[in-house]
């Protein structure tokens, strides 16, 4: 009898979980494994297939499972305005050509994050667009090997990390970027900011090719076959790297106008073939770059090194060719910290007075701090009852070092309170950065109609019209 109870009790268990999960529909969770299919985050929001282990929350579309596929690409995105959040969780290819384990074609506003990109031909490709940000992520062993015929075949290499075409305002940082290829390639690009990432183990490091106006500070770019290259690049800055342990550390062909200094510059030769001028320095007391080879000594002090004293700089030139000169190496490495990075918001005027009924349009300003450039989402808070708001864009991202601008308009209605009021103008990062700003709105009474003289006196002149007509009428009676 005690084992029909308990069989029975286990029956009614089992029929009561049924149905909860038929009454909440609960779902098993995805295994978050795909196989030879390409995923593609559509333009009107949706995921197809619709299987696939995203979950989309807002604009911000989350893997929830391990991704592996064999097809070409692995992930399309085709909406602006997104972010990729991996969630720690990896998409892996197979190694194959032509493979890509995230395409971005001709988007704008992307942010891909906290992913893992293994084991294709580019790991990230970002072609012909803008205003994109990859941070966080590990983008490992991405490269393939084939046979080049006719024969003897010979074995040949190929694929990167992050490449970029005919793109800008692209950001990359804080990833680790290992063990393929070409770790990052930069392709007639523009405005791209590249900092804070360890970028190592690969045949080459950064690589700019007809590229411009790009920052690259704070990384770690160690053990590669290549450091730094540059081909047909000018107007670029490079500083506060690590540079160090590669074959040949910096390679400049055929470029010109390029900045380098504050980076450690140790165990690996520079090498310039048809280069022309560049700056190896940021001036006195700031200081050059720090050479392993370096052999100078530094007993003296001051902008020509000839005042008595030691400065930590060398009191020599560090002389690459009579093109290119570091004036003031340093002494020891230069301490890489990392800048605090971030962006001020002012709005002008900051101070304004409308009348009721009326409005009023103010820019709002955002300044790049230490090379920022993420996108900042703009709001307006304390607006009293009557007062509409309106960010054009709502969204701004500056370049690096740079500013970004857009345009608040501010409507009362008739019916607002007089007074005064103060206004706030808040822009939040995709990093949680803040930073805010105050106006000042002074509401008006509107002014009392008045009827214009010319405008009185017409209507007096009509009013006697009508009154002769009138007693016209009245006496032909």
């Amino acid at each position: 009898m005690g084992v029909k109870r308990v069989v029975s009790t286990v029956i009614l268990a089992l029929i009561l979980i049924t149905m909860l999960v038929s009454t909440f529909n609960i779902e098993p969770a995805r295994a978050g494994y795909v196989l030879g299919r390409t995923i593609y985050i559509r333009a009107d929001g949706g995921v197809d297939p619709p299987d696939a282990p995203i979950l989309r929350i807002g604009s911000t579309y989350m893997l929830t499972g391990y991704v592996l596929v064999e097809s070409e690409r692995a992930i399309v995105i085709e909406r602006d305005n997104i972010v990729l959040d991996g969630a720690g969780y990896t998409v892996q290819g197979k190694s194959v050509k032509y493979s890509t384990g995230i395409y971005i074609p001709g988007r704008r506003n992307i942010t891909i994050q906290n992913i893992n990109i293994v084991k294709f031909e580019r790991g990230i490709h970002i072609d012909n667009s803008s205003n994109i940000t990859v941070s966080r992520s590990n983008i490992t062993n991405n490269w393939i090997s084939y046979y080049v015929i006719p024969l003897p075949p010979i074995i040949a290499h190929r694929g990167e990390g992050v490449r970029l075409d005919y793109s800008s305002h692209v950001t990359i940082s804080g990833n680790n970027i290992v063990e393929n290829y070409r770790g990052i390639v930069l392709y007639e690009s523009s405005n791209i900011s590249v900092f804070g990432n360890k970028i190592a183990y690969s045949n080459s490091g950064v690589r700019l090719e007809g590229s411009s106006h790009t920052s690259v500070f704070g990384n770690n770019i160690i053990y590669n076959v290549e450091g730094v290259f540059f081909s047909y690049s000018s107007n670029n800055t490079i500083f506060g790297n690590n540079i160090a342990y590669n074959s040949e550390g910096i390679l400049l062909f055929y470029s010109s106008h390029n900045r380098f200094w504050h980076n450690n510059i140790i165990k690996n030769r520079v090498v310039l073939h048809e280069a022309g001028p560049n700056v190896w320095d940021d001036g006195y007391p700031s200081g050059g770059n720090y050479w392993s080879d370096y052999t100078g000594v530094d007993n003296k002090k001051g902008p020509y090194q000839s005042e008595t004293g030691s400065d930590d700089i060398g009191d020599t030139p560090y002389v690459i060719n009579e093109n290119n000169i570091d004036r003031y190496p340093l002494m020891k490495p230069w301490r890489l910290t990392p800048p605090i990075l971030g962006f001020s918001i002012t709005v002008s005027p900051a101070s304004l007075t409308i009348r009721q009924g009326g409005s009023a349009e103010l820019t709002i300003t955002i300044v790049s701090v230490n090379g920022f450039s993420q996108p900042v989402k703009l709001s307006v808070s304390q607006a009293p009852p009557g007062v509409t708001v309106s960010l054009d864009p709502e969204q701004v991202k500056p370049l690096p070092y740079g500013s970004e601008y857009s345009t608040l308009t501010l409507s009362v209605s008739a019916t607002t309170m007089v007074g005064n009021y103060t206004l706030t103008v808040t822009g939040t990062s995709n990093t949680i950065i803040h930073s805010s700003v105050n106006i000042s709105l002074h509401i008006v009474p509107a002014p009392t109609p008045q009827v214009p003289t010319s405008t009185l006196v017409s209507l007096i002149l009509a009013g006697i019209i009508v009154a002769i007509i009138i007693v016209a009428v009245i006496r032909k009676k």
